[in-house]
């Protein structure tokens, strides 16, 4: 993944490692093919202590997977990921002026393995890449495996087939609050973080749930079920991360293809109005307007109604925010006996 989190047991919590005096350099092994025959190629190990531009750096690493800690002018972070080859792919988290903070990493290591150069960013400005360089000034040895965590940083918006998971939780903490979006329903949720799982709860005025995820290796995906509470229906989930940017900015005016939408938060958990005062919505033309909308991700979920002449019709709305924030896909639904389905493109104006 890119950017949720691993906590670790003291002393990265659940890493026993033990500095040695001596600077061999170790590695993970692949088979290649060349003209001579197949042979082994061993790749440099992060494991060990850099010295960095952003201060001392301690590195664990079991297979491919990497963990660590690091000490900077503004606080004590962590860093997981993946190493392949000779890059290391993961991320990094810190607690800025009292708010978590995280975003991805790139590192290439040399050959010999005593150094390394690469790039940070923030998750919600992945476009800035920042330098970040080091070299070794040390080996340590791992004596433990990785895999027990205490808990994972789900803190993100994660999608699914069916719906969009927004998670706030704080580095220092098993608790997770947030809401979901499924199969067009918005709920709040409650869980807490458990090793690689996350035990939910989510409700709403009329339904309620329960569920279980577990966080893939890869820290990108997960794998899961939630379970309705009045009906019993069971679904199988599977998604990927998102964002760390939980909910786009939708406000503002946006020419679309239905009419001028105008678009008002409401709070600063994501609920919004969207009113077209001239809206032509299939074969109907009127004033629409939500009766409940929130934004979750890089989507935006409402109710809608519009008066059409001398008729009353209601449904919901989705729309989709593209990468660069300046233009959104959508559909609008129609419910209550006129069933109907409109796609809808719109443009910041």
């Amino acid at each position: 993944m890119k950017f949720s989190t691993i906590y670790i047991k003291p002393f990265f919590l659940v890493l026993t490692l033990i500095v040695t005096a001596v600077m061999a350099v170790s590695g993970t092994e692949a088979q290649v093919e060349s003209r001579g025959g197949e042979h082994t190629v061993v790749y440099p190990s992060w494991d060990g202590i850099w010295s960095t531009n952003y201060g001392r750096m301690e590195l664990a690493q079991d297979g491919t997977e990497v963990v660590g800690f690091y000490t900077s002018d503004e606080g004590d972070g962590r860093i997981f990921g993946t190493a392949k080859d000779y890059k290391f792919k993961g991320t990094w988290t810190l607690v800025r002026e009292g708010f978590p903070t995280q975003g991805p990493i790139e590192f290439t290591i040399s050959e010999d393995g005593l150094s390394f150069t690469g790039w940070w960013a923030f998750d919600t400005d992945l476009k800035t890449r920042n330098n970040w360089s080091g070299s070794k000034i040390g080996e340590r040895e791992l004596v433990e495996e990785l895999s027990d965590v205490d808990y994972c940083l789900w803190r993100g918006a994660w999608e699914f087939d069916d719906g969009i998971f927004i998670f706030e939780q704080e580095i220092s903490e098993t608790q997770v609050t947030g809401q979901l979006l499924l199969n067009g329903n918005v709920y709040n949720l409650e869980g807490t973080a458990n090793g690689w799982g996350l035990d939910i709860n989510y409700e709403n005025q009329i339904d309620a749930g329960s569920g279980h995820l577990d966080m893939d290796p890869s820290l990108d995906s997960f794998t899961g079920w939630v379970k309705n509470s009045f009906t019993g229906e069971h679904s199988d989930l599977t998604g990927t991360f998102l964002s760390g940017n939980l909910r786009e900015d939708f406000s503002g005016t946006w020419m679309t293809d239905i009419g001028e939408m105008e678009i008002t938060p409401v709070s600063s958990s994501g609920e919004i109005n969207v009113t077209i005062e001239n809206a032509v919505v299939g074969q109907w033309q009127g004033s629409l307007r939500t009766i409940r909308g929130e934004v979750l991700g890089p989507t935006l979920s409402f109710k809608w109604l519009i008066r059409a002449s001398e008729i009353l019709m209601d449904g919901s709305g989705e729309l989709t925010m593209s990468d660069d924030g300046k233009s959104f896909n959508g559909r609008l639904w129609g419910t209550g006996g006129v069933d109907f389905t409109v796609k809808v493109k719109g443009f910041r104006k």
